[in-house]
């Protein structure tokens, strides 16, 4: 006869000593009792109120889109007797990995986005019959907010749905052919130097064939312009620099 155990994993690590615990609250209790001193800007929180969840949602989305980041939740909303609901939205890169499922699965080229330990930014979200109430801690720790960890944000894939749908919003039909290549060097320097400004440049009439090039450039501390990918395109396309990055965006999800 077969027996299932419930078993608690220390998934939540200090990320000021690595002493992991099993409870979200005894973790806070430990940074509030041990690591107050030592936390700085990492406890100033600022509150935000909005008029409806949908609002609320639009800021989310505009400030990950600002700081690199995005805040994920990692358990249900809990509900208070007073009808007010109360949920947390937590950093996506704190934590530890856990594969899903029986069998292993291979991680990705860029790695789990998981940082081993806990990451201190999070959202307190509470929303009550008239408004929505946040208290935003954003300062990170113990980890940079790369591009290859970030995720496509509910609008980008509703964006990304509607264009496939309607076919042919970038100017393409089913027999055009579209080459982007990126090389690992590339990767690396992209997720370096693309948090300023990404450049993207086109050429046209470059050969008989009718290929297009449209080059994707980042800026170094030298003010250096570094190609970090190239996207060929049998016609000129439309919208092609929204078209570019959301296709390099998907790369790292």
């Amino acid at each position: 006869m077969e027996t299932e155990m419930n078993v608690h994993t220390t998934d939540l690590i200090c990320s000021f000593c690595d002493l992991d615990f099993t409870r979200s609250f005894c973790l806070k209790r430990h940074l509030k009792n041990v690591h107050a001193h030592q936390q700085g800007d990492l406890n100033e929180g600022i509150l935000k109120e909005f008029s409806t969840f949908s609002e609320f949602v639009t800021w989310k989305e505009e400030e990950e889109n600002k700081t690199m980041s995005k805040y994920v939740r990692q358990r249900g909303s809990k509900t208070l007797k007073n009808g007010d609901i109360v949920m947390n939205y937590h950093c996506c890169r704190s934590g530890t990995y856990k594969p899903k499922g029986k069998g292993v699965k291979s991680l990705k080229s860029q790695g789990s986005a998981k940082i081993g330990i806990s990451c201190p930014a999070i959202i307190k979200f509470r929303q009550s019959t008239e408004n929505v109430v946040v208290q935003y801690f954003p300062y990170h720790k113990n980890h940079e907010n790369q591009l290859e960890h970030l995720r496509l944000s509910e609008s980008d894939r509703a964006a990304v749905a509607e264009q496939g749908q309607s076919g042919n919003d970038y100017g393409l039909k089913d027999e055009d052919f579209v080459l982007i290549i990126m090389a690992d060097f590339q990767k690396e320097i992209i997720t370096k130097y693309g948090k300023d400004k990404i450049c993207i440049d086109g050429t046209h009439g470059l050969n008989s064939y009718g290929f297009n090039l449209y080059s994707v450039l980042v800026v170094d501390e030298h003010k250096n312009g570094i190609p970090v990918a190239f996207c060929f395109p049998t016609k000129v396309l439309k919208m092609y620099s929204e078209f570019i990055l959301v296709l390099l965006k998907m790369l790292w999800v």
